[in-house]
């Protein structure tokens, strides 16, 4: 009887750890994220910050990262799509941004206006 009491306070605990540890981290990697995509925007001439999203924010992130459209094939199906995503002439897939998330490890709203 113990035993099974102690499990499922054990397994509580756990899941509540889990929970609180991810919510944290998601908000570190949005905090670091959209500072460090700011910073690389930052006009050098005076302190306001440009409102980056979409495309703008991918390619600060090709920039930042050194990135060629080759090194984005497994985001983008062709080489063709990515110019044609990066050229303005196709929106982002929301596809196209779960793989940028996972593969830059940002947050979703990065791709978003605020």
């Amino acid at each position: 009887m113990w035993s099974t009491a102690i499990d499922t306070f054990l397994y509580a605990c756990k899941f509540v750890l889990e929970y609180f540890l991810e919510r944290s981290l998601d908000r570190m990697t949005r905090q670091i994220s959209k500072q460090r995509t700011m910073h690389s925007l930052q006009p050098r001439s005076h302190n306001s910050m440009p409102d980056i999203y979409g495309v703008v924010a991918l390619k600060a992130l090709i920039e930042e990262n050194d990135l060629r459209r080759r090194d984005l094939s497994d985001i983008f199906e062709t080489r063709a799509n990515c110019s044609e995503v990066l050229a303005g002439r196709q929106p982002l897939t929301i596809q196209n941004v779960q793989k940028i998330c996972d593969r830059f490890h940002i947050s979703p709203l990065v791709f978003f206006p605020r």
